[in-house]
C-alpha cells in the first residue's frame, strides 16, 4: 500500500506543480513526501524540505501492533529519507508529552522546533515563520504536513485526539496567507475524522483554509 501511495504521488507530481492530499491516518505523509521528493529531484534537481504542524512529533520507531509504518512513526520515517537533511526539517505546535531524550536528540541534530509553550510566548505567526525560514533556507521546496490535532479541541473536534491548549481557529486560518511567502509544492491535512466532527466545523475550517491558500491574495 505504501509503495502504491508513493508511486501515485510521484505520478501526480510529474504532471503538475503542486500536490494537495487530504488524509486519514498520518501515515499517508510518508508516501506523499517520498513520492514528491522523487519527482522534484528528477524534474528540477531540487531538494524537498519537510515541516510538520502537529501536536506530536510522530517520531516513534516500531509499534508492536503495526510495525515500522503507523501514525506515530511518520516523522521518523520521513527523516530517514536519504536526501532530507536534519536542517531541512521542522516541527511546529508540538504540545503533547514526549520523551526528553527524543526532544534533545532532535534539537542536537539541527531540526527546527517550535513547541506550543514557545508559541504561547512568541505568538503563532512568529513561531511558524521562524521554522519555515530556517527550513526553507536549507532546501528548494517545501512539503507541509498538517495534523488537525494541532488545533485546540474546542475548534477542531473532528479528530481522534483531544488536544488541550492547541492553536486557535484564527491561527489555523492565518497559515493560508503566511504560506504564500514560501515555496510550498506539496501539502497534506490529516487525521480529520467525520464521525467526531460536530456540526462539520472541522471539515469546514479545513475547506476554508484550502480556499484561502489557493485562491486569495494578500492585499
Amino acid at each position: 500500500q505504501m509503495e502504491s501511495l508513493i508511486a501515485e504521488c510521484y505520478r501526480i507530481m510529474t504532471k503538475s506543480n503542486r500536490l494537495i492530499m487530504l488524509g486519514g491516518e498520518h501515515t499517508v505523509s510518508i508516501g506523499g513526501y517520498y513520492g514528491v521528493a522523487k519527482a522534484v529531484a528528477e524534474k528540477n534537481n531540487k531538494r524537498l524540505g519537510y515541516v510538520q504542524i502537529d501536536n506530536h512529533f510522530d517520531f516513534g520507531d516500531i509499534s508492536t501492533l503495526h510495525g515500522k509504518i503507523y501514525h506515530g512513526s511518520n516523522g521518523r520515517r520521513i527523516s530517514e529519507h536519504p536526501n532530507l537533511s536534519n536542517k531541512a526539517m521542522g516541527f511546529v505546535g508540538v504540545g503533547d508529552l514526549t520523551s526528553k531524550l527524543q526532544y534533545d536528540s532532535l534539537i542536537e541534530a539541527g531540526v527546527s522546533i517550535e513547541p506550543m509553550y514557545s508559541i504561547r510566548k512568541k505568538g503563532f505567526e512568529n513561531s511558524l515563520r521562524r521554522v519555515l525560514d530556517k527550513v526553507s533556507g536549507n532546501c528548494d521546496e517545501l512539503y507541509i504536513s498538517i495534523d488537525i490535532d494541532v488545533c485546540d479541541t474546542s475548534v477542531a473536534t473532528g479528530t481522534g485526539h483531544v488536544t488541550i491548549g492547541g492553536i486557535s481557529a484564527s491561527d489555523f486560518m492565518d497559515m493560508a496567507l503566511i504560506f504564500h511567502d514560501y515555496p510550498i509544492t506539496a501539502l497534506d491535512i490529516v487525521e480529520v475524522s467525520p464521525k467526531y466532527d460536530l456540526s462539520d466545523a472541522t471539515s469546514s475550517m479545513v475547506a476554508r483554509f484550502l480556499f484561502e491558500w489557493l485562491y486569495l491574495k494578500k492585499i
